[in-house]
């Protein structure tokens, strides 16, 4: 979960994509996920750089589930969901639905098309795959980046897990993170300047949740959240939330602006 095992990120991977595109439908088995990953070379050596891994945060799932003997569905609502109040958060085994939803398109495949039924599963640990709305994301945004379910020692782990300073692209890993003062990755979090950030990007889809710390201890935090999808035109390849935000931020708290590399 600090991003500094080595494993190469199955998502740069052209065969990987390639079978993403062919059946989007389709989820994704751990197994299969393990075969493409462990049959490279790792980009670095663990503990020397920073990479998000998309395999590691879903082992990371498995390693709860054999910990507790329980399925992560339940430990998330136990520890998560139900302490925060994320009352329209569920746990879904489908994108299929009732409800309202937002719809995403994409042109990855080469024409603009509708991708909001494409499974997910591959981005997020086995038993993840959740849905919510725009007010529970603002929620877990400050439930999250206040440390609200944790103590001090924890928020700082999860915060900083590991050397802020190690992450540099590479010529064997050019996926790497570079970090500085600005900017590093936590664990499943972003801290980007004063904010404690996640801005998830696939398919068709963008969103961010940013939380920022009262500069008073007896102060109010600010969170934010936006989420978006694209037009023919649109640049799937970017986050175009975190620009949204990015604004907002300005706007509402002109002091903490977030860093260039992320708006």
């Amino acid at each position: 979960m600090a991003s500094m095992s080595g494993l190469v990120d199955f998502v740069t991977m052209e065969s990987w994509i390639e079978e993403l595109y062919e059946n989007p439908f389709t989820p994704f088995t751990t197994d299969e996920l393990e075969a493409l990953v462990f049959a490279e070379p790792l980009a670095f050596e663990p503990g020397t750089n920073v990479a998000y891994s998309h395999l590691g945060f879903r082992l990371a799932g498995e390693v709860l589930e054999a910990a507790t003997g329980r399925p992560l569905p339940e430990l998330l609502d136990e520890l998560v969901v139900e302490p925060l109040g994320l009352d329209a958060t569920e746990f879904t085994e489908t994108v299929q639905f009732d409800g309202p939803v937002l719809r995403t398109y994409t042109d990855e495949r080469g024409v603009y098309e509708e991708s909001t039924g494409w499974s997910p599963d591959w981005g997020v640990p086995a038993g993840a795959t959740q849905v919510t709305n725009i007010c529970d994301l603002v929620r877990s945004a400050a439930g999250i980046g206040s440390g609200e379910l944790l103590g001090p020692e924890a928020m700082e782990t999860l915060l900083t897990p590991g050397d802020a300073d190690l992450g540099t692209p590479t010529d064997q890993c050019p996926q790497c993170i570079p970090t500085d003062d600005t900017l590093h990755l936590g664990m499943g979090v972003t801290v980007a300047g004063d904010w404690v950030i996640q801005t998830p990007l696939f398919t068709g889809i963008a969103a961010v949740q940013a939380y920022l710390p009262p500069a008073d201890p007896d102060g109010e935090g600010l969170a934010i959240a936006v989420a978006n999808t694209y037009g023919p035109s649109g640049d799937v390849g970017v986050n175009g939330s975190t620009a949204i935000m990015a604004q907002i931020a300005e706007l509402l708290a002109p002091a903490s602006p977030l860093p260039p590399q992320i708006g």
